[in-house]
């Protein structure tokens, strides 16, 4: 199975590649942007380019392991992802 992973931040955004045979995740690209448009932008290009199987996105949790603003945000760019993306 083929992943990418999305590494949200508020100006950068990490994307890497990796595979569950392999199991070495590779950098792909970063991007940096304040404008959220733009960032889905390139994220769903950076999803169209490596065909992964699975999406997986960086989940910030608190030291105490509750969730912040900075999850709530993480949780909104999945959803705005799944509906851009029909998934």
């Amino acid at each position: 199975m083929k992943y990418l992973a999305i590494d949200p931040g508020q100006k950068r955004t990490g994307i890497a590649v990796g595979d569950d045979v392999t199991h070495i995740v590779t950098p792909a690209e970063v991007i940096q942007t304040t404008n959220e448009k733009e960032r889905l932008d390139k994220i769903e290009q950076a999803i169209r380019k490596h065909a992964p199987d699975a999406i997986v996105l960086g989940f910030p949790l608190n030291m105490d392991g509750s969730e912040g603003p900075k999850a709530l945000e993480t949780r909104a760019l999945a959803a705005r992802l799944g509906r851009r993306l029909q998934m």
